[in-house]
């Protein structure tokens, strides 16, 4: 076991010292993340009454460059996502004496679920110069989420008008908030997301502007059905600045 850790340890030094033969920038961003869960049920692919969520995105990476057009990228940044839910009917019948409706009813259900992760991202990058201090680029990598933080808010509604007796008037709202809890025994969410993602971004100067997108490929639901999974989906713009190390 020794000699294995020294190896890993000489290995990982090397690495270190190697890396001071290229150009390294650190870089500084924050942004905004439009996310949903992609449901799939047995062999179909379900988003019906699921919508999107805004979130933030901010953190930190360290640029290596090996040539003009290849480098790598570590980045680790805290990143806000989730899904939001909306359904609901309106109903109406008969003919009061009024010539009005006779009654009308109407139900609606709302939530919305962040989930908040500190997500890590090593990334391969290729780069194409087009000026002295400007280029677009295209990175690709795996990424890692670790759960921190969530909640679910829900709201409720139902409303019952009767336009022939209105002592049967009925109009309800109902909201509640409850913090998730991640781990398979918790409140339905895994301590892990992880998948792939692609970027492309567009570099002047020292500023940086870049478009990404999570592709997860592990379920992160844990309470329901095995047939029934869901898959992080979010598309993020970010804006940094960078500082040469």
């Amino acid at each position: 076991m020794k000699p294995m850790f020294n190896y890993i340890l000489t290995a990982a030094l090397s690495l270190l010292l190697s890396l001071n033969h290229y150009s390294q920038s650190i870089g500084l961003g924050a942004g905004l993340n439009i996310s949903q869960l992609n449901f799939n049920s047995g062999d179909t692919t379900e988003f019906g009454d699921y919508k999107s969520v805004l979130g933030l995105n901010m953190g930190v990476h360290y640029d290596v460059k090996f040539s003009d057009r290849v480098g790598m990228r570590i980045g680790l940044s805290y990143s806000s996502k989730g899904f939001g839910y909306k359904s609901g009917y309106n109903a109406s019948g008969g003919l009061a004496p009024s010539g009005d409706v006779a009654y009308s009813s109407s139900s609606m259900v709302e939530s919305e679920t962040r989930l908040n992760y500190m997500q890590l991202n090593p990334m391969l990058k290729y780069m194409l110069p087009v000026g002295g201090k400007t280029s677009f680029y295209a990175l690709l990598g795996p990424y890692l989420s670790i759960g921190l933080q969530g909640d679910v808010s829900e709201r409720q509604t139902y409303a019952y008008t009767d336009n022939i007796n209105p002592l049967n008037n009925v109009n309800i709202d109902v909201s509640n908030e409850d913090e998730i809890q991640f781990g398979h025994d918790e409140s339905g969410f895994d301590f892990f997301n992880y998948g792939i993602t692609p970027v492309i971004g567009f570099q002047f100067d020292r500023f940086f502007l870049e478009a990404a997108y999570d592709i997860g490929l592990n379920d992160i639901q844990t309470n329901t059905e095995d047939d029934f999974k869901a898959y992080d989906r979010t598309f993020s713009i970010k804006l940094g600045y960078l500082f040469d190390k």
